[in-house]
C-alpha cells in the first residue's frame, strides 16, 4: 500500500523511455549553459587601418538588358485641397474633380465646409458653411469682376483672387485669397 492512501503509478515502457529522454535533454542543456563570457577575448576595435573594405561591384556587361521604364507612371497624387483667405486657412482631403482641358469643376469639403472652384460658367471660387447656410460662419465668394483666375496644370488646379464675405451687407471689403487643389 502506498503512503497516505495514494495508489502507486504504473509506468508503461513508452512513458519510461520518454522520461529518460526528458532527463537526458535537461542534463545536456544544463551542461551547455556555461558562462563563456570569461573565455572570449575583447573584440578588436575597428580603426581605419583594420576596417573591412567593401569592393565596388563590377559593372554589368553589355549583354545585360536595360529595363524599359518609359511605360511606368508616377503614382497618383493624394487628393487634397487648401484655401487661404486673408489670414485664415482651410484644408480638405475629400476632393472631387472633373477636368476637361481648361474646363474645371472642383468640389472639396469637410467639417461642414465646401470649397467650389469652376470654369464652366466663367471663373468662380467659393467657400461656404453647409451646416448653417442661413447664418453661416463662413461664406466667401470670389469677386465677380476677377476675370480668369483659375489655372489648370494636369491634375493641379490653383488660383489667386480677391474674396468678399457673401453673407455681409457690403461686398466692397475684399481679402486676398489663394487656393490649390490636387485632383485624384
Amino acid at each position: 500500500m502506498a503512503p497516505f492512501g495514494y495508489a502507486p503509478i504504473e509506468y508503461s515502457e513508452g512513458m519510461r523511455a520518454t522520461s529518460v529522454l526528458v532527463v537526458a535533454a535537461a542534463l545536456l542543456l544544463a551542461g551547455c549553459n556555461d558562462d563563456l563570457s570569461e573565455d572570449v577575448a575583447d573584440p578588436i576595435p575597428a580603426t581605419p587601418d583594420n576596417a573591412p573594405s567593401i569592393a565596388a561591384a563590377e559593372p554589368a556587361g553589355d549583354d545585360t538588358p536595360t529595363p524599359d521604364v518609359s511605360a511606368l507612371k508616377a503614382p497618383a497624387a493624394t487628393p487634397a485641397a487648401s484655401i487661404t483667405i486673408g489670414d485664415q486657412s482651410w484644408s480638405f482631403a475629400d476632393v472631387t474633380c472633373a477636368i476637361d482641358g481648361d474646363i474645371v469643376d472642383v468640389t472639396a469639403g469637410g467639417d461642414g465646409l465646401q470649397l467650389h472652384v469652376g470654369t464652366t460658367d466663367g471663373h468662380v471660387a467659393s467657400l461656404h458653411d453647409l451646416d448653417d447656410p442661413e447664418d453661416p460662419d463662413v461664406a466667401y465668394e470670389a469677386a465677380w469682376d476677377s476675370g480668369e483666375f483659375v489655372t489648370v496644370d494636369g491634375q493641379q488646379v490653383s488660383g489667386s483672387v480677391e474674396f468678399f464675405d457673401a453673407h455681409s451687407e457690403s461686398m466692397e471689403t475684399t481679402w486676398p485669397g489663394t487656393f490649390h487643389v490636387t485632383c485624384p
